[in-house]
């Protein structure tokens, strides 16, 4: 199990939000603040269907899913 910070973007807010958040199994799940870890995460994505991308600009790690873009 991995967690830290991550960026998202969203389908129809396109802006940018930090999230924490909790990569396990197949599965990467967010939460508005770390705090709320221990609780019903914000949202989840199913990493079977993504697209990584290493990028050398300043994040890391450029991951999509459908309409959805994560920065790590």
């Amino acid at each position: 199990m991995y967690s830290g910070w991550l960026e998202k973007r969203g389908k129809l807010n396109t802006a940018w939000k930090r999230r924490w958040c909790i990569a396990k199994n197949d599965q990467l799940l967010y939460y508005k603040t770390k705090d709320q870890r221990l609780d019903k995460p914000t949202g989840s994505v199913s990493l079977s269907q993504a697209v990584v991308k290493v990028c050398y600009t300043p994040h890391r790690l450029d991951l999509r899913v459908k309409y959805r873009s994560f920065k790590f």
